[in-house]
């Protein structure tokens, strides 16, 4: 997971757009996942903030997206 941080943000990398509205596959910013699961998917990274890269803390806990299990709830009476 990532959050937009301006001033990461480099108005030299703004997006290309297409006309249909997606991003063209030339522009600048585009970069690839750090997700080994999305390895080679070209996404939009210009000024995205990804945990434990540039400064950026990684939080709390250390969460694997890609990790399923059971939500357990307890119930107090």
């Amino acid at each position: 997971m990532g959050n937009f941080y301006p001033s990461l943000y480099d108005k030299a990398k703004t997006a290309v757009m297409l006309s249909d509205g997606t991003v063209s596959p030339l522009s600048p910013g585009l970069g690839t996942s750090p997700n080994p699961i999305l390895a080679g998917v070209q996404l939009y990274l210009n000024g995205i903030g990804i945990p434990g890269q540039n400064g950026v803390p990684k939080g709390l806990v250390n969460n694997h997206w890609a990790a399923f299990g059971h939500d357990l709830g307890l119930l107090t009476m």
